[in-house]
């Protein structure tokens, strides 16, 4: 939802904090050091660029909160309203910096006074709006992903999607988690348009099947190649087949992992919170990761045919292809 990233962008600089007070980077800290200005603390040239400075990236956040908006009608007049209202309140504030430079520079003590009082209530006022998007995204209110509806229904009756409880921090991933490809690519692109409300949950349950008969088969044929392995090999041929076994055995920790987050996923269907969708998905793509680099070491240790024995060489090359992490 576009609250998030706006929920991100407020921390810090309109709150109530002990930061200083005039660090010049918050809105807050700059408002500070305004005030210096007709107590004679402040020189007037010096109010110039952190306050245009600062009204540059306020208008800049406020274009940014109403692109959101009007990329997605759809929301509710609860979610909008505040992030409306603060985008409200940023040029407010960004006018307010543009002139005060100027009035102090004409001395104008009077008129530089009142718009640090609009410079005050404007800052209110995003901090308000703030409350109200933290208490609605503060989990405790199952919420739609598309709309930010809440009631009774399970379902948004507008939208369709099942309404969740949210979790500000989801890991929606990064992007080499977006470079996936096979069922975990399936599973990473489902989970995350379902967390956006661009997707219905059932597109990811039927991912995360696909997913899980992917480890099963692959810790299935973990078992069967330690077998193989374990068999009347002697000498050199057994010593070099218990490299490729250990590594066969550190797998096996991984693939567990990837089984108990799709598990730890399919908990959202009872529990219907964000939270554990994307605690899931961290372990999902940890394994994912971790089972890759034992892939490629157990390919690399059988396809290099000058450091194997006949007798080990001599199980199939396919073996490499058998523990590929990525799946169909």
């Amino acid at each position: 939802m576009a609250a998030d990233s706006l929920l991100a962008a407020l921390v810090g600089n309109y709150g109530c904090s002990d930061t200083t007070f005039d660090d010049l980077s918050t809105v807050r800290g700059l408002l500070s050091y305004c005030k210096k200005w007709p107590e004679g603390l402040v020189a007037a040239p010096e109010l110039n660029n952190p306050c245009l400075e600062m009204a540059l990236r306020l208008r800049e956040g406020a274009s940014e909160m109403e692109r959101s908006l009007s990329q997605n009608p759809e929301m509710t007049l609860e979610s909008s309203s505040p992030i409306a209202r603060t985008a409200k309140a940023y040029v407010a504030i960004a006018e307010v910096l543009e002139e005060l430079p100027e009035l102090a520079t004409e001395g104008n003590t009077e008129d530089f006074l009142d718009n640090l009082d609009l410079f005050e209530e404007e800052r209110r006022a995003v901090l308000e709006a703030q409350e109200q998007i933290e208490v609605h995204l503060s989990g405790k209110v199952p919420l739609c992903p598309r709309c930010g509806s809440t009631g009774d229904e399970a379902l948004c009756p507008t939208c369709l999607l099942s309404r969740l409880y949210p979790d500000p921090k989801a890991l929606l991933g990064d992007e080499a988690a977006a470079q996936l490809e096979g069922v975990y690519g399936k599973v990473h692109q489902a989970y995350r348009r379902s967390i956006l409300g661009e997707d219905s949950l059932d597109v990811l349950w039927t991912a995360l099947e696909g997913l899980e008969e992917h480890l099963e088969e692959l810790l299935s044929t973990r078992k069967q190649l330690v077998r193989r392995l374990e068999g009347e090999l002697s000498g050199q041929a057994q010593a070099e087949a218990e490299i490729l076994e250990a590594l066969l055995a550190a797998v096996e920790s991984d693939i567990e992992m990837g089984l108990s987050g799709v598990e730890r996923m399919r908990e959202a269907k009872r529990t219907l919170r964000v939270y554990d969708l994307s605690r899931g998905w961290d372990d999902i793509y940890h394994a994912s990761q971790v089972i890759e680099v034992t892939a490629s070491r157990i390919r690399r240790e059988i396809d290099d045919g000058e450091e194997l024995s006949p007798e080990v060489d001599a199980i199939p090359r396919s073996i490499g292809d058998q523990v590929s992490f990525s799946g169909e």
